[in-house]
């Protein structure tokens, strides 16, 4: 790499010599050229020339900060990056490239500099930059469901309602109409050109009056088209779509031909009748799905046990093979062998390395070809039994009461934290080529909506793939900790992509959707709380926007297909606007929009012709942070598929003793219960030290292991004890923050998630007081069939104020039963 800092402090003395009148504050247009060895042109020019450039990647330590080409993606292309020279000491003191931020290598901590000098703007087009201020869900709940038609397919195909209009997500399946989609039509029926388009205008002019200034994903294509200046991010779905996100995703094959057409396609034909927008910011390729192991082993079982034999299997056996056969192992596997051959030998390594048979040690010696020429004759030694051994072995990990060495268990669990890496790469390898070869690089790619954090298993991959990271945080203020973390790891901006608060004098029963610090009292406190989060999020100059959900509430009767039935609307069904909300949310976008005019602070800005590059300016970042950040957002992870993923799905298993429903297990006055419950309230001393509020919790959490609940040591699946053991040795320390709190209360807060220990709270026993304070006596159809009634206000109160002594004493039960030791 050419070592820039020469290169510019003798281009700065030769620009002063030649053109005495020129100040040091001159920009300059940067293009760096990889050569084939290894070694990089940089060209500069003076002035406001557009220019392609290869996709630069931070490498960054402590002490020096440097730019690098990715050679294996050298086709993607960012617009500008820009150097100034107003530091005589060091010209190469600030960098400024497309989407990344400010780097001052002279200092390990960055402080922000005052003074006009430092509040320059750069940007090409007929668009001045800005900060993202969207709502997502534009739509008028008619017949454009914002994703080509393919929500609207499975809605109708799905509840058996020719009815079901375009857009689902305003369907309530109990009415066989949108309500919002009937008050729309009475309103603007006599509109001379048609409902939709005078809704359309309407609407979108009502938005830039309160300050917002682009659209979301499943936004309509009527409002996409309104207005040049209100802008908007169209969301793909390449992989999934809503209805599916949670797991009918990963039953494609991402490394087939098939799936690999399928995106291609979707690519195209949404992107082709959108490249001649002027006000097109960018793409999202997916919605909340996520490379997480939330049962912790989901994604190689999906690949070696669901999946048909195919590209991906293969890849993965490769994987394996990769990870086991080193040159310590006893066996080798050689990939000239015949395909049987190899894949019996790289089984055999597996079965070893997670305990799945001790019969492979005997013959770990012998080479993969010897091998399968022995056993030719035996129908238990061929591939595909073997294939039916390990899965039957990654099963046991998650049967109740099941041996597993907690040390081949771990082996497995790492095996597929690999392969979502791998898998994660190959999504968004494929869908950012797919995009490409579309749009010829004119949108930001905002990747995939996550939903909390960036799964570890995806950071390289977003890195590499997208121009801007996309979090949804339904919590009480933005998580500070998590979105610095994130910028940091992956040097992109964030969007903050989905929040929002309900207020329960809306009337909304509120099911499912409410989760913890997400809903309110009164509209008036839904505005303050509105209000702040934006502000909070303005402090924060790598987050380059967000966007709100959504434009109007959900059904009282339940929107398709899980029956949320939410206040999440600056609109109510109705079309009435909550005007304390909205009043709040214009007043704090109106410093937004002051910010980006008058420069006067530093952020990240987006430009829908040139894409995302930096206002002027250094801002504070303390590099003391780095280590807690990592582990908090490491723990944040992890403490989410501990929540979801492993005690709700009963993996960990707590249940009430007999003093509380006589319908369950209870305890039987035996040594080992009294062991176990011994032994779960000195965790408990442990557990809450980090708590802001911990004698309470204390105080909770003990009395839920004295008198509600228990744990059963041969209850508890070998993924639920190591899963557990590693997040007390890791996470037990850590002090929790907002979206820490919405990890918990994925599980435990009634009304969101399946899986929840009974009762919902210590004051909620009575089944028949819990019926009757039931919101609008409505009901929900769970994934199992089950009808579940939505639980009260007055339960869902109870249960967020023990929310934290709660999942203390889930973790100090289930912990002592599976002797874990801190």
């Amino acid at each position: 790499m050419v070592d820039k800092g020469m290169f510019l402090r003798w281009l700065g003395i030769w620009m002063l010599l030649c053109y005495p009148g020129t100040s040091t504050r001159t920009e300059w247009w940067a293009k760096e050229r990889r050569l084939a060895n290894g070694k990089a042109v940089v060209t500069l020019a003076m002035g406001a020339t557009d220019i392609s450039m290869h996709t630069f990647t931070r490498m960054n330590d402590r002490h020096h900060h440097h730019l690098t080409t990715n050679l294996s993606h050298s086709s993607s292309k960012f617009r500008v990056v820009n150097v100034t020279t107003d530091d005589n000491n060091d010209p190469t003191a600030r960098w400024y490239y497309a989407l990344a931020l400010q780097e001052e290598s002279s200092s390990s901590t960055k402080k922000h500099k005052e003074g006009n000098d430092n509040k320059q703007q750069r940007h090409i087009g007929s668009h001045p930059p800005f900060r993202i201020r969207a709502v997502n869900h534009v739509n008028n709940g008619g017949y454009d469901d914002g994703v080509d038609g393919r929500e609207a397919d499975l809605c109708r195909n799905a509840s058996k309602n020719h009815l079901c209009p375009g857009d689902s997500l305003s369907f309530a399946p109990s009415l066989g109409v949108a309500p919002y989609f009937v008050a729309m039509n009475a309103k603007y029926g006599d509109c001379s050109v048609n409902a939709t388009v005078c809704w359309a205008n309407n609407v979108t002019n009502q938005l830039m009056d309160w300050g917002f200034n682009a659209a979301g994903g499943w936004t309509a294509r009527s409002v996409q088209t309104a207005r040049t200046n209100f802008s908007y991010i169209h969301l793909l779905q390449l992989a999934s779509t809503w209805s599916q996100h949670e797991n009918g995703w990963m039953q494609n094959d991402f490394f087939g031909e098939t799936w690999e057409n399928e995106v291609y396609a979707r690519a195209r034909a949404q992107i082709a009748p959108r490249m001649n927008d002027a006000n097109l910011v960018g793409w999202w390729t997916d919605n909340e799905i996520s490379f997480t192991g939330a049962d912790a082993v989901a994604f190689l079982n999906t690949y070696l046990c669901v999946l048909e034999d195919g590209p991906g299997r293969r890849r993965l056996i490769h994987l394996l093979h990769d990870l086991y056969d080193d040159e310590t192992s006893p066996q080798r596997c050689h990939d000239d062998d015949d395909d049987d051959a190899f894949t019996l030998c790289v089984y055999h390594l597996a079965a070893e390395k997670w305990g799945a048979d001790d019969e492979v040690k005997n013959t770990a010696a012998i080479s993969s070809s010897r091998r399968r020429q022995l056993f030719s004759h035996d129908n238990h030694n061929t591939p595909h039994h073997w294939n039916k051994r390990l899965c039957s072995h990654i099963e046991t990990a998650s049967h109740p009461g099941a041996s597993m060495q907690r040390q081949d268990l771990r082996r497995l669990m790492e095996a597929s934290q690999r392969w979502m890496q791998e898998v994660a790469w190959q999504y968004h390898q494929v869908t950012f080529h797919a995009i490409r070869a579309a749009d010829s690089g004119k949108g930001v790619l905002f990747g995939i909506r996550y939903a909390g954090t960036l799964p570890s298993a995806a950071i390289t991959s977003a890195s590499t793939f997208t121009d801007v990271v996309d979090l949804h945080l339904y919590t009480n203020v933005p998580d500070e900790r998590l979105i610095r973390w994130t910028h940091r790891k992956t040097g992109k901006p964030v969007l903050v992509g989905e929040w929002s608060f309900a207020a329960r004098d809306a009337g909304l029963p509120g099911l499912r959707g409410a989760w913890h610090g997400a809903t309110v009292a009164t509209q008036t406190e839904r505005a303050r709380k509105a209000a702040n989060f934006i502000e909070k999020l303005r402090e924060m100059p790598y987050v380059i926007g967000y966007a709100w959900w959504q434009l109007t509430d959900e059904p009282s009767t339940g929107r398709y297909p899980d029956f949320e039935a939410m206040n999440y609307g600056l609109y109510a069904s109705t079309g009435e606007p909550y005007g304390t909300l909205v009043n709040a949310m214009a007043q704090a976008n109106d410093k937004w929009r002051h910010d980006e005019q008058q420069h006067e602070s530093s952020m990240v800005l987006v430009n829908p012709a040139d894409g995302v590059h930096s206002s002027g300016g250094v801002w504070e970042e303390r590099q003391e942070d780095d280590e807690e950040d990592e582990v908090y957002a490491e723990c944040v992870e992890l403490t989410g598929d501990l929540s979801i993923g492993t005690f709700g799905r009963e993996l960990c298993s707590i249940e009430e003793s007999k003093h509380h429903h006589h319908h369950h297990h209870h305890y039987n006055g035996n040594n080992h219960s009294d062991t176990i419950r011994t032994a779960a309230l000195q965790l408990v001393d442990r557990l809450v030290q980090p708590l802001v509020d911990r004698e309470e919790a204390k105080r909770i959490a003990k009395r839920y292991v004295n008198d509600v609940w228990y744990a059963d040591s041969k209850r508890q699946a070998p993924i639920c004890c190591a899963r557990l053991d590693d997040w007390m040795n890791r996470c037990a320390t850590v002090r929790p923050g907002p979206i820490y709190e919405q990890a918990i209360g994925f599980w435990l807060w009634p009304g969101s998630y399946e899986g929840q220990p009974r009762p919902w709270s210590l004051n909620s026993f009575d089944e028949k007081a819990y019926d009757e304070e039931a919101g609008s006596e409505m009901w929900s159809r769970t994934e199992h069939g089950r009808w579940l009634r939505q639980p009260s206000w007055q339960t869902l109160d109870e249960s967020d104020k023990e929310m934290s002594g709660r999942w203390v004493a889930a973790l100090s039960l289930v912990g002592a039963a599976c002797d874990i030791k801190m």
